[in-house]
């Protein structure tokens, strides 16, 4: 299955590089061009624009295309930025998406997701060219346990902090437990309490 996003091509030059443009936000480049969405260009070193982050407009998105607009060598791993992206991203207490970019040549890992400054870097065991329209495709039963223990975290927050005048500082999803931070000491017997 392949995905094309642009309908109308335009070519425009910025300083010394050659770019086609998409209305549509897709990306061409040339020389030292990482990609292009609208007028933002992003060089090589240089992010200057937020990925479309499409796990807020639509947490169940299993599968979607994307874009490539750049990626760097970090260590043994590749950083890669995509113009859109489901993959939601390590923090507030939730461990990052996992799952695979698929490409013409195969699929390749995405391991950790990361978001600075607006910019979603998605951790890849292999490069992927930028330009290149991939499908990225989640871990859906990682996500799933995800959403279902951060769920259950507000609803047992509010349960606590109702009874027991306290208010919720931080919390971690783990693979084995819920670690749960409240700004006062709550009993192992008020917890169970708070389950019934």
């Amino acid at each position: 299955m392949s995905f094309s996003r642009c309908k109308s091509w335009s070519h425009v030059a910025d300083s010394d590089d050659s770019v086609e443009s998409c209305a549509d936000g897709a990306v061409s480049g040339g020389a030292g061009v990482e990609g292009r969405r609208g007028h933002d260009v992003i060089k090589k070193g240089e992010l200057n624009m937020e990925t479309q982050k499409l796990y807020y407009q639509d947490p169940t998105l299993r599968e979607f295309p994307a874009t490539v607009l750049s990626c760097e060598a970090a260590g043994e791993a590749w950083k890669v930025v995509l113009d859109q992206t489901a993959f939601y991203p390590e923090g507030g207490g939730q461990p990052a998406d996992h799952g695979v970019l698929k490409t013409a040549g195969g699929e390749i890992p995405v391991t950790d997701v990361h978001e600075k400054s607006g910019t979603v870097f998605h951790t890849c065991a292999a490069p992927v060219e930028p330009g290149t329209v991939v499908t990225g495709v989640l871990d859906w039963a990682r996500r799933f346990d995800h959403m279902q223990q951060h769920s259950g975290e507000h609803i047992l927050s509010g349960i606590l902090c109702r009874l027991y005048d306290c208010d919720n500082v931080g919390f971690h999803l783990g693979a084995e437990a819920v670690t749960i931070d409240y700004n006062t000491d709550i009993t192992w017997e008020q917890a169970l309490e708070a389950e019934r």
